[in-house]
């Protein structure tokens, strides 16, 4: 649509649309109308695209869909961090045989204390829940 007074296709500073927000690949901006509703013209994108999810007409099994990519990604972090929990407590609970019986007064340090202090704290870390940021 153009505004009245201006030549058809011609879009100068006067211009009372919305342009397109979208580059060219000489890096200038796009100099055509952006189509009703959106930021882009259609040669952009503004057309709209294939329907998502099992109306699109290559839908097979949904196992590249945005939820089932999600999930997976979720329960790999899951897994990732109780290996690294396992790890954390099979490295306590080393140190902490240094501290029970038969204990040498070089596994009474402050230093293994701090490293005990330090896994606990890395271990409860890893017990927080798992963020929509780590997926």
């Amino acid at each position: 649509m153009t505004a009245p007074g201006l030549p058809r296709g011609r879009f100068g500073p006067d211009f009372p649309g919305k342009i397109c927000h979208a580059r060219t690949r000489a890096g200038q901006r796009c100099r055509k109308a952006a189509a009703l509703g959106t930021p882009v013209c259609r040669s952009h994108g503004a057309a709209g695209g294939a329907p998502r999810g099992p109306k699109h007409g290559k839908w097979k099994t949904g196992q590249y869909s945005i939820e089932a990519v999600a999930k997976r990604k979720r329960l790999s972090v899951a897994a990732r961090r109780s290996r690294q929990r396992l790890k954390l407590a099979v490295k306590m609970c080393e140190l902490m045989g240094m501290f029970t019986e038969g204990a040498d007064e070089e596994a009474l340090t402050a230093k293994n204390w701090g490293k005990l202090h330090e896994l606990r704290r890395q271990l409860e870390v890893l017990d927080e829940p798992i963020s929509a940021d780590a997926v």
